[in-house]
């Protein structure tokens, strides 16, 4: 008596658990490394402030300032990364007026699309809406972020009523595109084409839509942009 089972699927569930414990694993790692490195960077922020307001006869001097102001920056975005990637499904969506979210999150936009054309079309037929608003803003700037990094002239933010209670997020940008095998791998933590990269951008936003219980599209072709749409379900307690 010979007896065959197929455990395709049992398999494919381990292999599943072992890499959500693994990712639970980074995060727990990268949470507490974002917050050990944010403490002497807050430092070094306060210093370098205090330093760009005094006079200086070296014009060198205050470019270097400004440049590590610049690299200040860009550590913190970084550090707001690895939180949003590492908070994963903690978060407790609430009831958000749209229209102040829409309002915080074009003020939170504007110091990076002051040399682009960025238009936003609120399309909401919704006052409220269940999310997150902070990690939420942050998954959306992480979008815009890649469309100014892809040397996007034009970036186009879009607002949109679904189920009743659901939104659609999209941005759309005439950036450099992805090749498909760039494309099939641009939501996976840590991977990066750019040199200086960490490859938590695309991570951070899919992390926070599945937070929420939505879902990610993502189109792009070479040489003529990338649109991802973020779908958010409307609250499904009500």
């Amino acid at each position: 008596l010979i007896t065959l089972a197929d455990i395709t699927t049992s398999r494919d569930y381990e292999k599943a658990k072992e890499s959500h414990k693994r990712l639970a694993a980074i995060g727990t790692m990268t949470a507490q490394l974002a917050h050990q490195i944010r403490t002497p960077l807050s430092s070094a922020i306060l210093y370098t402030d205090h330093l760009s307001t005094l006079p200086h006869s070296d014009y060198r001097a205050q470019a270097w300032i400004n440049r590590l102001q610049a690299c200040h920056g860009s550590i913190e975005q970084q550090i707001q990364d690895l939180l949003l990637f590492a908070r994963g499904t903690s978060i407790e969506p609430t009831s958000v007026n749209m229209n102040q979210w829409c309002l915080q999150l074009s003020q939170r936009a504007q110091p990076y699309v002051e040399s682009t054309v960025f238009k936003m079309n609120n399309q909401l037929l919704i006052d409220e809406a269940f999310i997150h608003s902070e990690s939420l803003i942050g998954a959306v700037l992480n979008l815009v972020i890649n469309a100014l990094q892809s040397k996007a002239t034009e970036i186009h933010l879009t607002l949109a009523s679904i189920d009743d209670s659901g939104i659609q997020i999209s941005v759309e940008d005439n950036g450099t595109g992805m090749p498909e095998e760039v494309r099939a791998q641009a939501f996976l933590p840590f991977y990066t084409t750019k040199a200086q990269g960490t490859g938590l951008g695309l991570a951070v936003v899919f992390a926070v839509v599945k937070a929420h219980g939505g879902t990610v599209h993502l189109e792009s072709t070479p040489n003529e942009g990338t649109q991802v749409d973020l779908y958010i379900p409307g609250n499904k307690n009500e």
